[in-house]
């Protein structure tokens, strides 16, 4: 209350801040301290236990938001460095002109890390070399062109391999420039230092420790492409490839879940391997493709996929990898193909045909634009404190971004002790047809005594629960039947993605009606469990603030029955501004005051919501101390809270639908 008191050491510096009491109240989250909050008051000051419990209760929430935003942070790093060496390693396999190649990874390096300038020095002719930078002003450039071996941080780099970072520099160029840091990577292939990747600012921050991570893995597959392409072994490899897959028997070919094309020296495909066969969609019954011994240059649907110019290139010697084509097949499968070219030579080192290794990427491919999407709809989604429009946002987005054209999300009593062991409390949903919506909310959503069944690890995948319409443990007709039949998926089966909170499953989504033919796998559901646990972190969220905001509410009753107490001097107008108050700001039914007298207790005020069949009154009702609920309370002095009446023998019956009291006793 007075930190003169506690402190009186610090006399001088508390009258210079104008403090004079604090509250100091620890940020925690499942036991780990975040933070503290301060409140400072410039007088002496006792706050109420009322005003104590709120400010603790505050502090949690603050403590939960701080550590959800901490999830919500680490989550976007990831998404953001998968997508940053994602790009970079596909700008690596592109190209095998070295500049180009690394103006196109410091282009994505600085725009990840928000940093403006960038430079990669090589070690030619013993000197480090300026090849390439970006943000640098030509004058610099020119100065640092070449540097000695024996640099005092470029040296210091390559001799420990280790990033070095400075934040100070002494230089007259570099002072003109505005450099205030930059972070130096060393360039290794097969441990042998080949230069430096720099990056930094004119700002002077401080890189964190994921980004000096992402650094290093830049610099690993920098010094990767620049082997291959400083010798030249992209020819090589692919000659190895075509040794290693003549030693390949008839057997190993039908088990590679790769497909592969053998082509002649005209064109012309002279075997494929069943995986290329399930890839193109050839019906099971036929033994070969329509294309088999065609020309592939000649094919319609290669020509519509602008292949020619690449197929006709490989089989002059050019092999290629890494092609990402939309692909249809003579058989009307569509698909997202990834294609390598790898020319054939025979003795005399002339092109002898070639060999197509293909791989269907479409479900990488949906994953990544499921990924894309939910992280977009998931920003919404943590910056809405509405439980309801989180759960639409939530069922909108399955079907606006997924596999999936139908689904459901089912919220359980969160304010339960087991939210799995409660009754759905709401359901919202996305592609249902208004009838099959208005069934799936008269049914009340999946009973709790389904939810052991369905959520066992007989049927888990993952961290979701896939139930095959052969082995659902319930009877027939439960749910809203599904309106696809695919390979890998029927109309009666369950696919149930759990919403994870602090106490436990607190809900679940529901999808049907899937557009890939392919049973669910881990890889498919992963970007939907991560998207539905951070629903379940705002759904969590939101219903806290709620609690804060009913605390508030009752804490604005209790003020009002005050200031009622105050103001009037009649009793029994007083009792009856006290029930009605009651009656609005606590929402309940009835509500009556009873007054001791004697050993007894007289009913001296009542309010009723609902009208009593027979219209009776309890005024002027006596009980006994000890009698009913009442009774007990006054006798033992104590509140009784009782949520299902008919369950305790202590309730007498007053008026028809009374299912829960709460009785607190008047002491003095």
């Amino acid at each position: 209350p007075d930190v003169l008191q506690e402190f009186p050491d610090l006399e001088e510096l508390i009258r210079l801040g104008g403090v004079r009491s604090q509250i100091s109240l620890p940020l925690s989250s499942k036991g780990k301290l975040l933070g503290v909050l301060n409140l400072n008051k410039a007088e002496v000051y006792t706050p109420s236990e009322d005003e104590l419990r709120l400010l603790t209760l505050i502090a949690e929430r603050i403590a939960i938001a701080l550590e959800n935003a901490k999830l919500y942070q680490r989550e976007r790093w990831r998404a953001r460095r998968e997508a940053v060496l994602g790009t970079i390693g596909r700008a690596l396999s592109r190209t095998l002109e070295v500049e180009g190649l690394l103006q196109e990874v410091l282009r994505e390096l600085l725009q990840a890390l928000e940093l403006d300038l960038g430079a990669v020095y090589l070690i030619k002719d013993g000197e480090f070399v300026l090849l390439t930078h970006r943000g640098l002003s030509p004058e610099f450039a020119r100065a640092a062109k070449r540097n000695p071996l024996d640099h005092p941080i470029l040296g210091r780099v390559i001799r420990s391999q280790e990033p070095l970072e400075v934040h100070e520099f002494s230089s007259p160029e570099a002072k003109k420039e505005g450099l205030k840091h930059a972070a130096y990577i060393s360039l290794a292939i097969r441990g042998r230092p080949i230069g430096v990747l720099i990056v930094g600012d004119r700002t002077g921050r401080m890189l964190t420790l994921e980004e000096i991570k992402l650094l290093k893995d830049i610099g690993f597959q920098l010094g990767l492409a620049l082997e291959q392409v400083g010798l030249h072994r992209e020819t090589v490899e692919l000659q190895e490839r075509y040794r290693l897959l003549k030693e390949f028997n008839e057997e190993i070919l039908k088990s590679v879940p790769i497909g592969i094309v053998r082509l002649d020296r005209e064109g012309r495909i002279l075997y494929e391997n069943p995986a290329m066969r399930r890839i193109l969609g050839v019906p099971g019954e036929r033994s070969k493709s329509k294309a088999l011994g065609l020309k592939i240059t000649e094919l319609p649907n290669v020509k519509e996929a602008e292949l020619v110019s690449r197929l006709e290139g490989l089989l002059a010697g050019k092999g290629f990898k890494g092609l990402e084509i939309s692909f249809t097949s003579l058989y009307g499968k569509e698909a997202v193909l990834s294609v390598a070219g790898i020319p054939l030579f025979g003795e005399e080192g002339r092109p002898d045909g070639a060999v197509l290794l293909v791989q269907d990427i479409s479900l990488m491919k949906a994953a990544e634009r499921l990924r894309r999407g939910l992280l977009d709809v998931a920003e919404k989604i943590l910056a809405s404190y509405d439980i309801e429009h989180i759960l639409r946002l939530v069922a909108r987005a399955i079907i606006d971004h997924s596999p999936f054209q139908r689904a459901a999300v089912s919220l359980y009593d969160i304010t339960a002790e087991k939210p799995l062991e409660s009754p759905v409390m709401r359901i919202y949903s996305a592609g249902l047809t208004e009838e099959e919506e208005k069934e799936l909310i008269a049914r009340g959503g999946m009973p709790p005594q389904y939810r052991k069944a369905a959520f066992s690890e007989e049927f888990r995948l993952g961290n979701s629960y896939y139930i095959p319409h052969d082995r659902v443990p319930w009877g027939p007709g439960e749910g809203i039947p599904g309106r696809v039949k695919l390979d890998g998926w029927h109309p009666n089966d369950f696919l149930f993605i759990p919403l994870q909170g602090e106490r436990g499953i607190i809900g679940h989504i529901s999808v049907d009606d899937p557009t890939i033919p392919q049973a669910p796998t881990r890889e498919m559901l992963e970007p939907l469990e991560v998207f539905a646990g951070l629903a379940a972190l705002a759904i969590e969220r939101a219903a806290h603030l709620e609690e804060i905001q009913h605390q508030k509410e009752r804490l604005k009753g209790i003020y009002n029955i005050s200031y009622e107490l105050v103001k009037e001097s009649n009793l029994d107008e007083l009792l009856q501004k006290v029930l009605k108050i009651i009656e609005e700001d606590f929402d309940y039914d009835y509500a009556a005051i009873m007054l001791a007298d004697g050993q007894e207790l007289e009913v001296v005020a009542e309010r009723l919501r609902f009208q009593d069949r027979d219209e009776r009154s309890f005024l002027g009702r006596r009980f006994a101390l000890g009698e009913g609920l009442s009774g007990w309370a006054a006798q033992h002095r104590k509140p009784v809270l009782v949520n299902d009446c008919s369950q305790d023998p202590r309730f007498i019956k007053s008026y028809e639908g009374i299912q829960s009291e709460l009785v607190v006793p008047l002491l003095f």
